[in-house]
């Protein structure tokens, strides 16, 4: 039954790797090398904390992320402030949040039959390597794009798809899309405002 509500199954799957990931990062915090798969959301707290302070991202701080990927970071970093808990804490339980909600809308997919279960599927086993990283906000835009490009909304669908070039650069491929569907000028300005931006 639960195979069949793929939301539910990632919801779950997601709160399984959370706690199995937090009992390995308690049992390896005496070992010679503890395991690092927690590690980010450790540098996205220090990013957050010295851009909430007044620091100016890639000038004052060093960031290895795309403009749209400080906004989660950004985010998470207000959160702790209202919240008072931890960034490494909040991190994952946001993240969570954002995995189910793509599953979600990988439902409106019409382009490829029965996409969001193959989704989910192909989700689950990375859950617990997903909840600690960014890429889940890429594939997030990523999803909306070809969730209105299949709705045949080619304008709607390339401002998700800019907004993930401007988050990781290969959503870029995205655009094919609209440009074989007739829809040139979206396309190309869309590139064009990538490359110039970027």
């Amino acid at each position: 039954m639960l195979l069949k509500r793929p939301v539910a199954l990632v919801a779950i799957g997601s709160v399984l790797s959370l706690l199995v990931s937090i009992i390995l990062i308690e049992l390896s915090r005496d070992w010679p090398k503890p395991t690092p798969i927690a590690g980010d959301p450790t540098l996205y707290g220090e990013i957050a904390e010295s851009i909430l302070n007044g620091s100016v991202p890639y000038v004052d701080v060093t960031v290895e992320h795309l403009p749209v990927l400080l906004v989660p970071i950004l985010l998470v970093g207000l959160a702790t402030r209202v919240v008072s808990s931890s960034y490494a804490a909040l991190w994952p339980l946001i993240t969570i949040g954002v995995v189910v909600f793509t599953v979600f809308i990988s439902g409106r997919i019409t382009l490829v039959r029965d996409y969001q279960r193959r989704f989910a599927f192909a989700v689950l086993p990375m859950l617990p390597l997903i909840i600690y990283r960014l890429e889940i906000y890429v594939v997030l835009l990523v999803v909306l794009a070809l969730a209105e490009f299949g709705a045949r909304r080619y304008n709607r669908g390339s401002i998700w798809a800019f907004l993930g070039i401007l988050a990781k650069g290969w959503p870029i491929t995205l655009v094919g899309i609209p440009f074989r569907k007739g829809h040139r000028l979206v396309a190309t300005t869309v590139v064009g405002l990538s490359v110039l931006i970027l």
